[in-house]
């Protein structure tokens, strides 16, 4: 009888740990999935990348060139007609985000 019962411990012991490998398993798992998830949203809603770069606007006429805007360090400009997804609109151009502060100053 005390060795049934120590190998019923053991099973139980072993039972334990196998549930708990599971649960990691399938945690790993949803973790991955998350991440594929997240991946297939961004590309399907066309969240913005650098390898979407390209025209702001084309065919427009400059209207009007600011060189501050709402008190920051950047440049703005207006824009009318043409076409693209920032036509009749303000570009701002924020110094942080430029490669090279020489050409800024130059802007």
């Amino acid at each position: 009888m005390l060795i049934t019962v120590r190998y019923q411990k053991k099973y139980r012991d072993y039972q334990n740990v196998k549930e708990t490998i599971l649960i990691c398993n399938t945690i790993q798992r949803l973790g991955a999935l998350v991440a594929v998830f997240t991946l297939v949203v961004a590309v399907v809603l066309g969240l913005p990348t650098p390898a979407q770069a390209g025209y702001l606007v084309v065919g427009s006429t400059v209207v009007q060139v600011e060189n501050r805007s709402s008190n920051q360090d950047n440049f703005a400009i207006l824009v009318k007609g043409g076409a693209g997804p920032w036509v009749d609109k303000v570009i701002i151009f924020p110094k942080s985000r430029v490669a090279n502060t020489d050409v800024y100053q130059r802007g």
